[in-house]
């Protein structure tokens, strides 16, 4: 019990633990203040996880290792259609960044299929064109600060620094950088 221990020392009443402002980080990934998220939302959220356990059941395929999945872009297009309008099987004050992080939580719990780098950057650029990721694909030269990331010419210049990137890094791209979606990440931390 931390309460009986003397050397525990009591967090900030900003930070009690279960307290909303512990729980809830209202500027996280999304910039700007979103006064509307809340714990509250989490009722809401099991509602709408209902509704995409439903939808995976109706067109989830076995794939050649005998599990169920949906392609990346099925998945994709589905959230894509709970964002707006805000409806009970919504996903409430889900934007286009927290839609690929929690489509990268499913390729990792193994229910979507791992998308190839084309086919991510398709929805990694779907209104994140100010991303933290598009910002450090500008810095290291892959694509122009010239705000038109939607391009085929942009998409294939991802492609080719993704393929280069794990050619250099070759066997170490395993435990470096496996998969697209830690190339996506890796973008944003070079911002």
């Amino acid at each position: 019990n931390p309460h009986k221990d003397e050397k525990y020392v009591q967090p900030k009443k900003k930070y009690q633990p279960f307290g909303e402002a512990y729980m809830c980080n209202k500027n996280a990934y999304g910039g700007s203040c979103l006064s509307g998220r809340s714990t509250g939302l989490a009722v809401k959220y099991e509602k709408a996880a209902e509704h995409f356990v439903e939808w995976f059941n109706s067109c989830s395929k076995l794939d050649h290792d005998g599990i169920r999945r949906v392609s990346f872009d099925e998945a994709a297009d589905f959230f894509k259609s709970k964002r707006s309008p805000p409806r009970s099987d919504s996903f409430h004050l889900i934007g286009p960044l927290q839609t690929l992080l929690l489509l990268g939580d499913l390729v990792y719990l193994d229910v979507v299929r791992m998308p190839e780098i084309g086919e991510l950057w398709d929805v990694w650029v779907d209104g994140n064109g100010d991303s933290g990721s598009i910002k450090g694909l500008q810095y290291v030269g892959a694509i122009a600060a010239d705000g038109l990331v939607h391009t085929e010419q942009h998409k294939q210049a991802v492609v080719n620094l993704y393929n280069e990137v794990c050619r250099e890094l070759g066997d170490r791209a395993r435990d470096l950088m496996p998969d697209p979606l830690h190339f996506e990440h890796t973008m944003c931390k070079i911002n």
